[in-house]
């Protein structure tokens, strides 16, 4: 309860401080049903025009809501819904929704992942101590506060990863526990069970592929978590041939194990043909498919920080060398500090006569409880990296989806610093706490899993270059959904700077539109400005050319805002 308490102020504190992203304003956007075929385009609005999307709107069906989500989404439905009624309990019926109360339902959840992180640490430990460590790590982990922190869907589907992976190991145990000597379903147990016992073993693999089903409609890569599972089962499978032979594996055993595959790839299967279209749409082209050169090296690398930031960070990104440098020193002596732990207590046998801490600690973590580590975690890896470089998606390139395997790593540690003895196991503790917990307070104070378009200090840099009475605008070109919704976020940011909010209005500028012509709708534009006028542009350069119209280019912001952005004075001559 103590973390857990922690876990919350760490969540709660400062929801609205970073800027809105464009993934968030999709889950918001959706959530209330609206969707964004209504964006004005090619004309001049002010920014509040743009942020009608994130308007509640009462009179919105599910039937609605739905149809918008598979029109213009790539995602399930499940959090969009469960978004839906949150927002609509928070807010005022036509209110726009505040971003305190959007990322409140993952900061809810990501509490709840304390006490969920510490029983699954148990019932794959088979140790009270590890569940005592399991708590803290979950409560300070600062990816885990960056999930949380995230008006997303990653938090719900690592909590439905967790309680699968509770259920998973449970009927692991059962499975590999039992003797083919003894007529049983190898699947919900012995057959000698008393009737309560075997419904209770039926009822827990009957929630275990229900879980599996809700991971599903939450995000189409929670398929790795059913996947990974998979692997553990087909390891002590080959493991009980290995002792009894193939045989061992006929009869009800090769029943249940079908049945088990049947019922759990089902709930793959059912959304293949969403996921085959969400593939092909230009929304997810971002992740790449095709690595070169330097690619090649950054996957294991970005795979590698995104497994350490799981546990501790330090202020590393957009600050000044010395600052970063020195944080990338500590962050490395923690790394191999942690490593040699992790690998003395998983990665090789111990003489049993060595000490007698080690073999109890041994005996607690069965074999189930090490494959179960092993494939969670080792075989999302694995299949990342087979994804990336076989040329199919690049999942490395963003922190959040990781959250496939993120519950394991978190088990994985607390067992490995659970036991009482050992010569690094004090200092390693010590360090995993202060440094989750800096590391949590950097992702609070955005020093740490910045946005990756940094629309705050772009405000802020065009708030500090602002004309008196000049007219402000800001010119966005698109030619993509996920560029609306880049836009939507940027004009929901412009509400909480010092800007000339009667000079202030935005265009967004469609492909179609886009040229460099006087009949375009940037040149009317221009046309019929006054005098003087300050303009920006956001991202690609449009294809006008805006100089030949007396917009004379100014120089270049001095910090990587994540976007590219452009100012120009366009200052007419007077006749």
């Amino acid at each position: 309860m103590l973390w857990a308490a922690i876990a919350a102020g760490l969540r709660f504190w400062q929801l609205d401080l970073k800027p809105p992203s464009s993934i968030e304003i999709a889950t918001v956007g959706f959530g209330l049903g609206n969707g964004f075929g209504a964006v004005p385009m090619d004309q001049l609005v002010p920014p509040e025009a743009l942020r009608t999307a994130l308007r509640l709107d009462p009179t919105v069906s599910i039937a609605q809501l739905l149809e918008r989500l598979a029109d213009q989404s790539t995602h399930p439905p499940l959090f969009f819904l469960l978004m839906r009624g949150w927002l609509t309990a928070l807010t005022p019926p036509g209110a726009e929704v505040t971003w305190t109360a959007a990322r409140s339902l993952s900061a809810l959840l990501g509490v709840a992942a304390v006490p969920l992180a510490a029983a699954l640490a148990r019932t794959i430990a088979r140790s009270r101590r590890a569940a005592f460590w399991a708590a803290p790590l979950m409560a300070l982990s600062p990816y885990g506060v960056y999930l949380s922190q995230e008006a997303r869907h990653y938090t719900l589907a690592a909590l439905l990863a967790m309680g699968s992976w509770i259920l998973a190991v449970r009927s692991a145990r059962r499975f590999d526990q039992d003797r083919p000597t003894q007529p049983s379903n190898q699947i919900t147990g012995h057959i000698s069970q008393t009737p309560q016992g075997r419904f209770g073993a039926i009822a827990e693999v009957s929630l275990w592929v229900l879980l599996n089903g809700l991971g599903m409609a939450t995000h189409y890569l929670y398929g790795l978590v059913t996947v990974t599972q998979g692997l553990l089962f087909g390891v002590l499978a080959i493991a009980r041939s290995r002792r009894w032979g193939w045989r061992s594996l006929g009869g009800r055993v090769g029943a249940g194990l079908g049945l088990l595959a049947a019922l759990q790839g089902a709930t793959i299967a059912l959304w293949i043909p969403f996921m085959r279209r969400a593939s092909e749409s230009e929304m997810t082209e971002w992740v790449g498919d095709h690595l070169s050169g330097g690619d090649l090296l950054m996957v294991p690398l970005r795979l590698i920080l995104w497994l350490l930031s799981m546990v501790m960070l330090l202020p590393i990104e957009r600050q000044p060398w010395p600052i970063a440098i020195a944080s990338g020193l500590l962050l490395l002596a923690g790394a191999i500090a942690l490593g040699v732990l992790v690998w003395r207590r998983f990665g090789r046998r111990r003489d049993p006569s060595s000490s007698p801490e080690p073999v109890q600690f041994q005996s607690s973590l069965d074999r189930v409880g090490h494959w179960a580590l092993g494939a969670g975690v080792g075989g999302a890896l694995a299949i990342f990296l087979l994804m990336a470089y076989g040329g199919r998606a690049d999942l490395s390139v963003a922190p959040r989806y990781q959250f496939t395997y993120f519950p394991l790593v978190i088990a994985a540690i607390a067992i490995a610093v659970a036991p009482a003895a050992g010569p690094l196991m004090t200092p390693v503790r010590r360090l995993l706490l202060v440094m989750g917990a800096v590391g949590s307070l950097c992702v609070v104070q955005d020093l740490g899993f910045q946005k990756s378009i940094q629309s705050d200090r772009l405000w802020e840099t065009i708030a500090a270059a602002v004309r008196p009475a000049a007219p402000v605008i800001v010119v966005t070109p698109l030619d993509s959904l996920s560029e609306v919704r880049s836009a939507i976020a940027l004009a929901a940011e412009s509400a909480r700077h010092r800007l000339p909010q009667n000079r202030l209005a935005m265009m967004l500028l469609s492909d179609r539109a886009d040229r460099n012509d006087d009949t375009s709708p940037l040149a009317a534009l221009l046309a019929a400005l006054p005098p003087q006028a300050d303009l920006w542009t956001v991202g690609d350069a449009p294809h006008l050319d805006l100089e030949q119209r007396h917009c004379q280019r100014q120089p270049n912001p001095p910090e990587d805002l994540g976007e590219r952005l452009r100012h120009f004075h366009c200052d007419r001559p007077q006749p």
